[in-house]
């Protein structure tokens, strides 16, 4: 098991795929995972009936625009606010999605997968780093929680790796 530490962010990838992993979303515990405070309504399709999770993005088919940015007219088009399956069908662009590609090419072995699996990930609170997301024997990260107090926020920096767009020494 490999643990990182992100600016005070837990993040766990158990190898082989065995353990933890959420089972509403892959990249975030369940326990992390926090619903919407903002809207009862996906912006992407209007459901209502099912929970809705934070993120910026763009309505898109799966898979579109992929690796580049969404044509101009489109940008004036974006949503907050989804519910699993527009996640899961893969048809939200992140806002913020070219600041992490960079990363996803240097550090994943099929970076085009790992974007896969972010575009069907909510926006984790407080992610004060923007769109840089830990990863680890070339996969992504699972989020795992915000530390539960200053003790262990300080008890982090001691025990974990520390993360800024790639591996770095806590200085």
């Amino acid at each position: 098991m490999h643990e990182l530490n992100i600016r005070f962010l837990r993040y766990e990838y158990l190898t082989g795929g065995v353990g933890k992993m959420g089972k509403v979303f892959e990249l975030i515990a369940d326990g992390a995972l926090k619903e919407s405070t903002y809207s009862d309504e996906c912006a992407f399709c209007g459901a209502k009936d099912r929970p809705i999770y934070n993120v910026t993005g763009f309505a898109i088919e799966s898979e579109q625009f992929m690796f580049q940015d969404i044509p101009e007219e489109l940008e004036e088009f974006e949503l907050d606010g989804a519910c699993t399956k527009c996640f899961k069908d893969g048809k939200i662009k992140l806002f913020s999605e070219e600041d992490l590609e960079p990363i996803l090419e240097m550090y994943c072995d099929d970076p085009y997968e790992q974007l896969k699996k972010i575009r069907g990930t909510p926006t984790i609170p407080l992610f004060m780093q923007g769109m840089d997301w830990v990863s680890c024997c070339g996969v992504l990260c699972e989020f795992m929680g915000s530390p539960d107090s200053y003790r262990e926020s300080i008890a982090l920096v001691e025990t974990h790796k520390f993360w800024d767009k790639g591996p770095k020494d806590w200085n």
